[in-house]
């Protein structure tokens, strides 16, 4: 998924808890609000209302896709990782095969 501008971001509005084990700077979380409190949110063009509106559509189609990339960063972030899974698959499909019981 792209990024929208919400006041998730604009705002900074997410609770960070104190106990030890949230406070690790390495933790993914603590990285990702790390971040996102150094993201100037007016760079961020992605409008909420109509991702809400496409996700109504999605759900209203008589046969939505399974997975699909909204906004326009999703394509360019995941596009290099889901070709490098693809090709790793099919490297390896043989290995499928000759798994079941010799009967």
């Amino acid at each position: 998924m792209g990024f929208f501008r919400t006041n998730f971001v604009k705002n900074h509005t997410y609770k960070v808890y104190d106990h030890p084990a949230y406070t690790n700077p390495q933790l993914i979380g603590n990285v990702t609000r790390s971040m996102l409190s150094k993201v100037d949110p007016s760079i961020i063009k992605g409008d909420p209302d109509k991702l809400a509106k496409r996700l109504y559509e999605l759900a209203n189609i008589a046969d939505p896709p399974m997975r699909v990339m909204l906004g326009l960063e999703g394509p360019a972030m995941f596009g290099p990782k889901l070709e490098k899974d693809a090709a790793e698959r099919e490297k390896f499909a043989s290995w499928a095969g000759g798994l079941n019981f010799d009967e």
